[in-house]
This record gives structure tokens, C-alpha cells and sequence, in this order.
């Protein structure tokens, strides 16, 4: 069994982890370029990209292959709806008036 690794974001330390759990977040983009990693009984702590690069998990990485996800099929939107024409404004009951008048 691998060493526990530690993580640190922003000072903070967080774990222990396994190997593969701190690949799957690497690969799922929740750690990024500026966290640290380490393991258990080091005192220097490798930026994430450092630790892949140098293949402290390939045990673990050729360990377990992991299954492409089949790319999802674009799905087109929707035409816009047509807009409905306006009905025309009612004649307010003074324009009447005074169009009545103007008549007489």
C-alpha cells in the first residue's frame, strides 16, 4: 500500500488521501496548478503538476485504467418563437369622444 498523501491549498492541509483519490481530483480539475502535495514522512511539499510529472502515482495510475466517458452529443437549441403580431390598441373612450364631436 502507497504512502498517504497531504494536500495544501492557500496554507491550509488537508488529507490523508490515497494516491488515486488525489489523481481523480487532479484529473477532475478540483486541484490546480498552485496546491501542494506531499507524503506521509516528507517534509517538502511538490506542486501538484511536480508530483504527476514525476511519477510518484504511476503505480497506482497503470494500477487502474481508467474508461473514457463517450463525448456527449451536441444537442441543438430551439428555433426562437415567432412573435405574434399585436393587436391593435383600443381607441381610449376621450379620443371617441372627440372624434364624435369633430363628426358633428
Amino acid at each position: 500500500m502507497s504512502k498517504p498523501i497531504f494536500i495544501s491549498r492557500n496554507f491550509v492541509e488537508f488529507g490523508p488521501f490515497l494516491a488515486s483519490e488525489v489523481l481523480d481530483f487532479h484529473g477532475r480539475g478540483i486541484l490546480g496548478e498552485l496546491d501542494h502535495v506531499r507524503e506521509d514522512g516528507q517534509d517538502e511539499w511538490l506542486f501538484i503538476t511536480e508530483w504527476v510529472a514525476n511519477g510518484k502515482p504511476a503505480k497506482v495510475a497503470a494500477a487502474k485504467p481508467k474508461a473514457e466517458a463517450p463525448a456527449p452529443e451536441p444537442v441543438e437549441a430551439p428555433a426562437p418563437a415567432a412573435k405574434k403580431a399585436a393587436a391593435p390598441a383600443a381607441k381610449a373612450p376621450a379620443a371617441k369622444k372627440a372624434a364624435a364631436k369633430k363628426a358633428k
